[in-house]
């Protein structure tokens, strides 16, 4: 009686044993399911911690706390390097904080991935005026307006490189389409009048004895800085 005692507890040990391995085993195809599930749970989670960091530098970067922001974009970046939004605005953030250098490189990174992004260009060429290279901000802003002749910030600045090298017809004409632009887009002009007068104040004797078709650009600012005063 013992030992069948003995060898139906050897027994149910056993299928108990052979039940519970049974459970965990998986077909091929039932663990490619399981792995599929599991990654797309991760870039799941990866894509939103990306995002949060992003919405959190574009929350800072408003605020004007470009440290903070800068860091979100990075810290967005780390979830996902193929971000572009995140890649353009820390480039930007790194302009506003004066990291000339560090800004020309992520935004060459970014155009070596999407050589069509207009606004890389504008934002890589300020990053070249202020590292004082303007031949290569010149090329950059150029190309910006090629890709996107709209802006009327890429003729601003272009206007602004050649205005420093005393170069005021052409300043002018690229002062002139900026404003153009900017009437014909409706933006709130008062602060880039401002900044176009504070750069053209100093040599404006200079640009009024300028015989050239572009006076209405030199009128209008006028006009409008008077009237914004």
């Amino acid at each position: 009686m013992i030992k069948h005692k003995l060898l139906l507890c050897v027994g149910l040990g056993l299928f108990s044993t052979y039940s519970h391995a049974q459970i965990e085993e998986l077909t091929p195809a039932e663990k490619k399911y399981r792995d599929s599930i599991t990654a797309l749970n991760m870039q799941n989670a990866t894509i939103a911690n990306s995002q949060n960091a992003y919405n959190d530098g574009i929350k800072f970067f408003s605020e004007g706390k470009y440290q903070q922001a800068r860091d979100r974009f990075k810290q967005s970046l780390s979830f996902d390097p193929n971000f572009t939004a995140a890649s353009y605005n820390l480039g930007v953030t790194e302009n506003e904080l004066g990291s000339y250098a560090d800004a020309s490189k992520t935004l060459s990174q970014l155009i070596e991935k999407d050589p069509s992004y207009s606004k890389a260009y504008f934002q890589r060429g300020r990053a070249y005026q202020g590292l004082n290279e303007y031949l290569k901000a010149e090329n950059d802003y150029d190309k910006s307006i090629a890709l996107d002749p709209s802006n009327p910030r890429a003729y601003y600045n272009y206007g602004t490189l050649r205005f420093l090298q005393q170069d005021y017809k052409t300043a002018i004409t690229y002062f002139t389409k900026a404003i153009e632009l900017i009437k014909t887009l409706h933006l709130h002009i008062t602060t880039v009048v401002t900044a176009c007068w504070e750069i053209t104040q100093k040599h404006w004797p200079i640009i009024k004895k300028l015989n050239e078709k572009p006076k209405s650009c030199l009128l209008w600012l006028e006009q409008h800085w008077h009237n914004n005063q």
